[in-house]
């Protein structure tokens, strides 16, 4: 286990998404009808979502492609 900080965010529209992605579940599952075994199916739905689509298109992050990309970038620094 590694420690984690808790700090301010900087920027508070993750939690608007991250409220988006736990409302849109009904719309993938039948509400009551999922557990443990099928939320990864809603999770490989949801990694395609475009998050701050509100946005230029540069800025639009996909979290199947922004989380390949952090992840290789924490090898680099170790």
């Amino acid at each position: 286990m590694s420690s984690v900080r808790i700090a301010k965010t900087v920027d508070r529209s993750v939690l608007g998404i991250m409220v988006d992605f736990a409302k849109s579940i009904p719309f993938h599952l039948e509400v009551g009808g999922w557990d443990e075994t099928t939320l990864p199916f809603v999770e490989g739905r949801l990694e395609h979502t475009p998050c701050y689509a509100g946005r230029r298109f540069e800025e639009v992050v996909f979290p199947d492609k922004k989380t390949a990309e952090l992840l290789a970038g924490s090898r680099d620094t170790g």
